[in-house]
């Protein structure tokens, strides 16, 4: 009788194991689970902000693209401005375009030397730009010097505006992506 009762305590422990061990595995099996999907869920979170992050580069620089571009346009219209008033208008939204470029350039990731040097021309270009506004708006007429300096600085930001189109095309070709 004796060993029969340790036989049913022996079984009645290898089922308690046994049970013990299914449930062991189920709570392995929803942990993995869980992590999976935690761990799926931070990918595509992750995917989403770089979709994001890369959308935001390409807006600010089409944005610079397009102010750099007006900026070269309005040094042409002010150079062959009929009116002081015509001049302080084309001027002042000389200004106000290079330093709206110069605000987009900083929302790039770029560390490069020539995006600093287009940094130092668009900060060029708009101080000189609203020193002449400000000059026209007195009254006082603009030297040969400055009309040349105006003319230097409108084929320059022709340069810039290049360069920054090939950026584009690098990123077309896939040589350069907005994430990177």
């Amino acid at each position: 009788m004796e060993q029969r009762e340790q036989q049913e305590q022996q079984e009645e422990r290898e089922q308690r194991t046994e049970r013990r061990t299914g449930s062991m595995t189920a709570l392995l099996v929803v942990l993995l689970f869980a992590a999976a999907a935690v761990a799926g869920w931070q990918w595509r979170e992750r995917a989403q902000v770089e979709a994001e992050l890369s959308a935001q580069y390409q807006r600010a620089f089409y944005e610079l693209i397009s102010q750099v571009e007006n900026t070269e346009v309005l040094l042409a219209k002010s150079l062959v401005a009929a009116s002081p008033g015509q001049q302080v208008i084309h001027l002042t939204d000389v200004w106000r375009q290079a330093f709206g470029a110069q605000s987009n350039l900083n929302q790039l990731p770029f560390n490069d030397v020539s995006l600093l040097r287009t940094s130092t021309f668009l900060t060029q270009v708009g101080d000189y730009a609203y020193a002449l506004a400000r000059r026209a708006a007195r009254g006082e007429g603009v030297t040969d010097e400055q009309w040349q300096k105006l003319r230097e600085l409108r084929g320059q930001a022709g340069v810039v505006v290049e360069q920054l189109h090939s950026v584009i095309d690098d990123s077309q070709r896939g040589a350069l992506t907005w994430r990177e």
